[in-house]
């Protein structure tokens, strides 16, 4: 009888164990993200608001780097704000002019605004 509890210890014990490296795992995960994500914030040194779209939410933000690189302002997949996800198209779109600016200038803190 003995026995069997120490057994059912053991297993109780290790599926807790488990679970512990999962969530830390998925902390550690998390944290690394943020800190790319917080690294990339930063390396944005100038940005410009465009209009890429003609209908619906049209207004999107053109990044540039200071490594040289160029891009749009892309999300994740999930986001409501992506052009279309399901075309593969993760542009972070916005309602208008002002409210990409107001973003960019909230989020970017190293840019600046480059007018066209």
């Amino acid at each position: 009888m003995i026995t069997l509890k120490l057994n059912i210890l053991k297993i109780v014990l290790i599926i807790l164990g488990l679970i512990v490296i999962w969530f830390l795992r998925l902390y550690l995960k998390a944290l690394s993200h943020k800190v790319e994500t917080d690294a990339f914030l930063e390396e944005v040194v100038k940005y410009k608001v465009v209009e890429k779209y003609y209908d619906g939410l049209k207004w999107a933000l053109y990044l540039y780097t200071n490594k040289g690189n160029e891009q749009w302002n892309e999300t994740i997949s999930e986001s409501f704000a992506a052009r279309d996800a399901d075309k593969g198209d993760l542009t972070m779109v916005f309602h208008s002019f002002e409210s990409a600016k107001d973003y960019a200038d909230s989020f970017f803190v190293n840019a600046t605004q480059e007018l066209s």
